[in-house]
């Protein structure tokens, strides 16, 4: 199975916290994925000492049917993308995680890999864009 994947992030500070901005960025694989890691890196947050920051990757919709906690793929066939954090729980479409704030050049750990949704998998070539909402509190 040869698969490929372009993830895009927006990322949007929220209005309760210092002026924060965080980078857009394209992740890119080829063969086989599982627990391929990658971060979002802080390019500008200057006291984010006792704040918070809450992150939500898509929306629930964005769901694999039959499989809330991945996102669904169009392309491959019987394969979806779960998104996890650093320990690689996790992180359903759509629901929060929350992290304490880091300074400018800090970041954001996070795992991804495709998982099988049922026994028949054929591969392909997919884009899926995930925006991630990133709210300070």
């Amino acid at each position: 199975m040869n698969l490929k994947l372009i993830s895009s992030a927006l990322l949007v500070a929220g209005l309760a916290a210092p002026a924060a901005f965080a980078e857009t960025g394209t992740i890119t694989f080829t063969g086989k994925i599982t627990n391929v890691p990658f971060a979002l890196h802080m390019e500008s947050c200057s006291d984010p000492v006792g704040l918070a920051v809450r992150f939500r990757f898509g929306r629930e919709a964005d769901a694999e049917p039959g499989h809330p906690g991945w996102f669904s793929l169009s392309g491959p066939e019987n394969v979806a993308l779960e998104l996890g954090d650093e320990s690689k729980a996790t992180i359903a479409p759509g629901h929060e995680l929350e992290k304490s704030a880091v300074r400018t050049g800090g970041r954001y750990d996070f795992n991804v890999r495709l998982r099988e949704t049922r026994d028949t998998v054929r591969g392909g070539t997919f884009r899926r864009p995930i925006t991630v909402e990133v709210r300070y509190l």
